[in-house]
């Protein structure tokens, strides 16, 4: 039994794709015998935490739920020392105080470390490695680690040349989303194409751009062919949104869906033709990985982390820009012979990305941060089909 603390500033109830992996990455550890700690700046929420320990801020009256309290991360990361962890996973993204105090604490107390970056960290790059003050120091009780190749970049300007890097992606759960590739139907009207995105409804993700985007695609394709887009998610651009859809009289072409369960996003799936992820600062997109196991091809950013899973022309279309996005939309919607042969090829042949690839590849980040002989740092690419 190992005694594992993740740390991350956001955990559920706040929804978004680090809190989702590192919940099912908890579960699965502790399922094999693992005691496993989540440390967060996230007020616990007992009906979300499915068992596994939570230790969250310690004035949890002065964080509303789901909100991150950053002004009390010291506070938080204080609390570490008292779980005794045998080893620690640091959960970083864009901003993370507490993931960043909580690796400075380790390494000074040399306690074993994982530090997995999740984003790209642009302008907190400076920040982050003023933060940790490192330098030398790296190489001792810290394995370092992203979830894409694309993120391996930002991650080496903090890190520097000399210190290994491990690529071990998120994964999902490929039983459960494969069900839908067994029946995805998508758009049941001719001359229609149903288009769907899920993510947290913020700045970064684009999901306004989005919006122009698919109206953009609009103006090249034949006019009797319809656009309909479902946006599955919610966060601080959903009134905008709302807003945009109302004044552009959007309503019968797009639906806000506002957050939904698991089981609701695959029955969406399931009957849509196309997942589109806006980002272009993705670093990885749980969401899309879960529309390509459901067997829809995936557009999606070339220069983002799902290009490590999606293969331009064979899985989905990979574009440069938004002016390639609406292109590569409109392509689909005017040749459903290409549509289809894509569609096809997803339903019959899952992404090579398994959750026993990604707990491998933390094990092996586990062990050489406790200092045992793994061999030589490679990046850990998941390769296996998916069987969950």
């Amino acid at each position: 039994m190992t005694r594992i603390v993740h740390v991350s500033d956001c955990f559920l109830p706040r929804l978004g794709g680090i809190e989702r992996h590192v919940h099912d990455l908890a579960v699965r550890q502790r399922r094999r015998g693992d005691r496993v700690t989540v440390l967060t700046s996230v007020p616990p929420d007992p009906a979300t935490a499915m068992n596994i320990d939570v230790v969250g801020p310690l004035d949890a009256r002065r964080a509303p739920p789901g909100r991150i309290a950053y002004l009390q991360s010291r506070a938080t990361a204080a609390q570490l020392a008292s779980l005794a962890p045998d080893v620690v996973h640091v959960h970083l993204s864009g901003v993370s105080p507490l993931g960043l105090l909580t690796l400075r604490a380790c390494v000074a107390r040399g306690t074993p470390a994982v530090a997995t970056l999740h984003s790209f960290l642009g302008p907190a790059e400076a920040a982050a490695a003023r933060v940790l003050g490192l330098g030398s120091r790296t190489g001792t009780s810290v394995a370092w680690s992203t979830v894409s190749t694309a993120a391996v970049a930002s991650l080496r300007r903090i890190v520097g040349t000399n210190t290994p890097i491990s690529v071990v992606p998120n994964s999902v759960d490929s039983r459960f989303w494969r069900s839908a590739a067994e029946s995805v139907t998508g758009s049941t009207a001719p001359g229609r194409l149903a288009i769907v995105s899920v993510g947290r409804l913020a700045h970064r993700k684009r999901t306004d751009r989005l919006l122009a985007i698919v109206r953009r695609a609009k103006t090249l394709i034949a006019p009797a062919t319809q656009l309909h887009t479902v946006v599955i998610g919610d966060g601080p651009l959903r009134a905008s949104l709302e807003r945009t859809v109302r004044l552009t009289n959007a309503h019968e072409s797009v639906t806000l869906l506002g957050a939904a369960d698991p089981h609701q996003i695959r029955a969406v799936l399931s009957r849509s033709d196309v997942y589109v992820a806006p980002a272009i600062r993705e670093s990885f997109g749980i969401a899309a990985l879960e529309a390509r196991t459901a067997g829809l091809p995936v557009i999606g950013f070339a220069s983002s982390g799902i290009a490590d899973y999606i293969h331009h022309g064979e899985d989905g279309l990979l574009v440069d820009n938004d002016s390639a996005m609406a292109r590569a939309i409109a392509s689909l919607a005017d040749d459903p012979r290409l549509l289809r042969r894509l569609r096809d090829h997803n339903r019959a042949v899952p992404p090579s990305i398994d959750w026993r690839d990604a707990l491998a590849g933390t094990d092996a980040l586990y062990a050489e941060a406790r200092g045992a002989q793994i061999g030589a740092a490679q990046p850990v690419l998941a390769s296996s089909r998916s069987t969950n």
